[in-house]
C-alpha cells in the first residue's frame, strides 16, 4: 500500500467524522457557527477536489462524493438552523446539549462522592484527636 493512500485515507477518515460530529451538535442546535464555517471552508479549500481524484473502495477507502454531499448537507441544516431562529446572530440563552449535561451530572456526582468520603474520613480522625481525657492527679 503506498504512503499517499494512507495519508489520503486518513485525511478523509477525520474530515468524516467531523462532518458527522457537527452535524449532531447541529441537529442539537449548539455549534452552529463552527460547523457552518467548516463546512464553507472545506467546500472552498480545495481539500474535496484533491480527494476526488484520489477516490476509491479498496484498500482504504476515500469516498470524496460522499463527503461533498455531506458537507453540503451541512451547509445546508446549518442555513436552516438560521432561518428558523431569526435571532440567530443575537445573544441567546445559553444551551447545554443533553450529552454534556450528563457529563457534568456524573462529574459533580463523583465529586460529592470523593468529598462525602473526605469529610467521614476527617471527623473520625477529629474526633479522635479532640476526646477528652481525664488525667489522673487532675489539673495544676
Amino acid at each position: 500500500m503506498h504512503a499517499d493512500t494512507v495519508t489520503f485515507w486518513k485525511i478523509w477518515s477525520e474530515t468524516d467524522r467531523r462532518l458527522d460530529s457537527l452535524a449532531q451538535c447541529v441537529r442539537e442546535g449548539v455549534q452552529v457557527d463552527e460547523a457552518s464555517n467548516f463546512s464553507r471552508w472545506l467546500r472552498f479549500s480545495g481539500l474535496l477536489t484533491l480527494l476526488q481524484s484520489h477516490e476509491q473502495e479498496v484498500p482504504l477507502p476515500i469516498r470524496a462524493t460522499e463527503l461533498r454531499r455531506k458537507c453540503e448537507d451541512l451547509i445546508y441544516e446549518c442555513g436552516e438552523w438560521y432561518r428558523a431562529h431569526e435571532r440567530s446572530n443575537k445573544p441567546r440563552d445559553a444551551y447545554v446539549s443533553q450529552s454534556k449535561l450528563a457529563g457534568i451530572e456524573n462529574d459533580l456526582r463523583e465529586i460529592r462522592d470523593v468529598l462525602r468520603l473526605r469529610v467521614a474520613t476527617a471527623d473520625a480522625v477529629d474526633s479522635a484527636e479532640t476526646a477528652l481525657r481525664v488525667m489522673p492527679g487532675g489539673a495544676i
